[in-house]
């Protein structure tokens, strides 16, 4: 009986590969309104913008200091 560890036996190469792209995030979908909104912003505007920013942007409720500082003339606070 050989090893399965010997010369010339692969070790799971395509399990491994599987099992990896199971464990990537899944992508999320802009949300529709996000995102007319964001191609509705000036260039300058999104000149300015990380690509971090954007993503959260799109999909977070959650924004960073920064991000709103860069948008604040275009925010309106709910309620308003």
């Amino acid at each position: 009986m050989g090893s399965l560890t010997g010369p010339g036996t692969p070790i799971g190469i395509c399990t491994m590969e599987e099992d990896m792209s199971d464990n990537e995030p899944k992508k999320a979908t802009p949300d529709p309104a996000r995102l007319e909104a964001m191609r509705s912003l000036p260039k300058e505007v999104l000149d300015t913008l990380t690509k971090e920013e954007i993503r959260t942007f799109l999909q977070s409720e959650t924004w960073p200091d920064s991000l709103r500082e860069k948008l604040k003339d275009y925010l309106v606070e709910e309620g308003d």
